[in-house]
């Protein structure tokens, strides 16, 4: 812990010859900076997406970085009242959404169709 905090105080950038320090957080780019992006998310997905896994109001919910699909009940959440209650976790983060389209959603570079009760993937490619 004294090793996180002495990285925190010396916590600055440099932009256009002037230098700065975050009020909150890390900077991008710092060495730290992926790895306790990491264990905050593992924290959120431990205090409240667990919540919703075990009261099968989520029933799929998978993370690669910060790039996350959830399959969700519908007869006992919304994507609204998700979207809201993830949101209001952390003020300082905010998570999009993107609903799926024609039974069919991009996730990282899959394309996921729901077709009858199987889905069906293939390969996304961004213009």
């Amino acid at each position: 812990m004294l090793l996180i905090d002495t990285i925190m105080e010396q916590n600055y950038f440099q932009y256009n010859n002037l230098y700065f320090k975050p009020q909150k957080g890390i900077i991008m780019g710092s060495p730290l900076s992926g790895t306790l992006a990491e264990l905050y998310l593992q924290k959120i997905e431990k205090d409240h997406v667990k919540l919703w896994l075990d009261s099968k109001e989520i029933s799929y919910y998978k993370r690669y970085i910060n790039d996350i699909i959830i399959i969700y009940n519908t007869d006992r959440i919304n994507e609204e009242r998700i979207l809201q209650a993830i949101n209001n976790i952390d003020k300082n983060l905010t998570f999009k959404l993107t609903p799926e389209n024609n039974n069919t959603i991009n996730f990282l570079d899959l394309i996921i169709s729901r077709k009858q009760n199987k889905l069906e993937l293939g390969i996304f490619r961004k213009k």
